[in-house]
């Protein structure tokens, strides 16, 4: 499958796609039988809300957000370690860098975390990311940028070749082996963790989960605002489905 073809896909099957496509089915069922239209309104309406509110967004992720914050004290530091921090799209003609792309706010999200876990543990880092559309610069170049001119870290090696997680999983591992990493500290979105780690255990790389950025963790608000819609929760709805497809496709 095209990237193209998978950003097609992928747009239809997620929030707010597939309310549309929901939308368009029942107007040509209004046209055929009105009671049915009825229904199937009325239920893509209830699933609109539902799908907006942050009670079900962060119940939703904690289904996937299984893993616990890394224990950097359990880690072993007499073996051969590499952080592993994998890319998460671009900031494509970014108008405050000079219309150059850069990394995204998700990506960054990683970088952050990779950044301080390298400060505490001294191990040295990996970035994996290519160009999807064959863009000039690869999504783990600008990695390597952002972690040595923001944030003051060196990255040792850097994947560029993979398009997706499950080519992240396969390129890296193939670097793990030829440098002789033993232990593997994996830097991801806590909601994409599952998916990483399988891909990773698929390619035959056992990995140490690093999780960041949890998006099942409660705020201080009153329980009510977890019943009021809004489009944070909407997006955080969306993200997690994808996860979730993601996980179950490449297990199909």
């Amino acid at each position: 499958m095209s990237p193209v073809q998978y950003g097609v896909i992928k747009s239809l099957i997620l929030p707010p796609g597939i309310f549309l496509v929901a939308f368009l089915v029942c107007f040509i069922i209004f046209f055929i039988k009105k009671r049915v239209f009825i229904y199937s309104f009325s239920l893509s309406i209830f699933f609109l809300y539902l799908f907006s509110t942050p009670f079900f967004s962060q119940n939703l992720a904690s289904a996937i957000e299984s893993y616990d914050v890394i224990n950097i004290e359990s880690l072993d530091k007499k073996r051969s370690s590499v952080i592993v921090i994998l890319g998460c799209n671009r900031y494509s003609n970014a108008p405050e860098f000079s219309y150059r792309d850069t990394v995204s706010a998700c990506t960054l999200v990683r970088l952050r975390y990779g950044a301080l876990l390298h400060k505490k543990t001294g191990f040295p880092i990996l970035v994996s990311g290519g160009s999807v559309f064959n863009e000039s610069l690869s999504e783990a170049e600008m990695m390597k940028d952002v972690l040595s001119r923001e944030f003051n870290t060196d990255v040792l090696l850097v994947e560029e070749k993979s398009r997706n997680t499950m080519e992240n999983a396969k390129e890296v591992s193939n670097l793990l082996v030829r440098n002789k990493f033993e232990q593997v500290i994996l830097v991801t979105h806590a909601s994409h963790m599952l998916r990483a780690e399988y891909s990773f255990n698929y390619h035959g790389k056992t990995i140490i989960p690093a999780p960041t950025y949890f998006y099942s963790t409660k705020d201080d608000k009153p329980f009510y605002f977890m019943l009021l819609p809004n489009i944070k929760a909407f997006n955080t709805t969306s993200m997690i489905l994808y996860e979730i497809i993601g996980y179950a496709w490449i297990k199909i």
